[in-house]
């Protein structure tokens, strides 16, 4: 970036760039790796990590001091480690370079003076103070503003954006998702710990796989009956990235991707995973130190002795078209599938078995008595909510086109 800055150029040509909003199906589907493949692109501005800006404005926006509102920013639980990266232990920023010995830091008062620059022409809204935010994150980092052609936001969930519409109206959605089975288990097994909302996580997985395909259609009655829920939204510009095709055929899906984004195809920007320039080594939950694609890792089956049987092909009947979509192979021929759809009404009512698994776990983790009555509950409750959301699948199924199914 030139030493003599513009800012209210600079501040124009950010205002006029296309914003692409990543989100994610739920299952561990590499949106960090994903991220970490465009995080150094001269014409890519980004912020690195997970950004929920709607989330901290909504907190702070009382405060219409904006020396105030930039401290609270460089302050916050969610963006303090943009500053120092030492601090994110569970994404390994403190352990980023070739020998996992390197972080970085961004200056807070080189960034503060460069966002007060490019917004003190403008309003002090929700949308002018995150890309003043942006843009000096960017030149506080010394790259030229000026390359760049496009804005991309790691939301990760799907359900926020509502929210980010508030910023971002009619912004362009990029979503990228994984075989449910191979997924499933693996978000499963990085919470063993938390035995405790193990329930809760399964049903979360389950029930984000079925909505997330159905953003891009419209409730008409009655499938609106199980399928209109609360933080539902209807969006048109949605692009689906596959976490296996990402592995497999890196070099044609970032040069689809790339033409999509209208961006340059750098072979050895996207064959590399970094935060900031610096060798990413994946988060904690991967439970292994990996950096860039790895094809082995990505078509290795983990969720074989995960499932029962009657599981597995629940999962052919409800994600038919979602499967044969991002051509992943069914367990079961197509004859099953029908016998299944026509014992669906009974077949729903058997529990899975992390249900089953989850429910042992916490019985035998619980020391006092008066706590199983409460596990127990625990349990019917979200196998209640897994049977709603297997009635939302089945509805959702037969509404989807797979026309609308638009992957890179």
């Amino acid at each position: 970036m030139q030493k003599s800055i513009n800012y209210r150029r600079a501040f124009k040509h950010i205002n006029g760039l296309k914003s692409y909003t990543l989100i994610i199906d739920w299952q561990r589907p590499g949106s960090g790796m994903f991220q970490a493949c465009l995080d150094d692109h001269p014409q890519i501005l980004q912020l690195p990590g997970i950004v929920r800006f709607y989330q901290f404005w909504k907190k702070n926006y009382k405060n219409k001091n904006l020396s105030k509102l930039l401290n609270l920013f460089i302050n916050d639980n969610q963006f303090s480690s943009l500053f120092n990266s030492k601090i994110q232990k569970y994404e390994r920023w403190d352990q980023l370079g070739p020998k996992r010995n390197k972080y970085f830091k961004i200056e807070k008062k080189i960034f503060i003076k460069h966002a007060k620059n490019l917004i003190k022409d403008e309003e002090l809204n929700i949308k002018n103070f995150f890309l003043s935010v942006l843009g000096s994150y960017f030149i506080s980092r010394k790259k030229n503003l000026f390359k760049t052609k496009i804005i991309f936001i790691h939301l990760h969930r799907y359900y926020e954006i509502i929210d980010q519409e508030k910023i971002f109206a009619n912004s362009n959605y990029i979503l990228i998702t994984r075989d449910l089975r191979n997924g499933l288990a693996s978000y499963m097994s990085s919470r063993e710990k938390n035995f405790l909302n193990s329930f809760e996580s399964l049903h979360v997985c389950i029930q984000s796989y079925a909505r997330v395909f159905d953003l891009t259609n419209k409730d008409h009655f009655p499938f609106s009956l199980l399928t209109k829920y609360k933080l539902k939204k209807k969006i048109d510009n949605l692009r689906i990235v596959s976490y296996e095709k990402l592995n497999q055929s890196p070099k044609k899906t970032f040069r689809s991707l790339s033409r999509y984004l209208g961006i340059k195809y750098l072979e050895k920007i996207f064959s590399s995973t970094t935060i900031n320039g610096l060798i990413w080594w994946g988060d904690k939950g991967t439970k292994r130190l990996l950096t860039g694609i790895n094809q082995n890792w990505a078509t290795r089956k983990k969720w074989k002795d995960e499932y029962s049987k009657l599981d597995l092909l629940m999962f052919d009947l409800l994600y038919e078209k979602q499967m044969e979509s991002l051509n992943q192979k069914k367990t079961f021929s197509r004859i099953y599938v029908l016998i299944a759809l026509l014992l669906f009404p009974i077949l729903i009512l058997v529990p899975m078995k992390y249900e089953l698994k989850n429910l042992a776990i916490n019985l035998k983790k619980q020391k006092k008595i008066k706590n199983y009555f409460y596990i127990v509950l625990k349990f019917f409750y979200f196998y209640l909510k897994r049977v709603k959301t297997y009635l939302e699948a089945i509805i959702i199924k037969f509404k989807l086109d797979k026309k609308s199914f638009k992957i890179i």
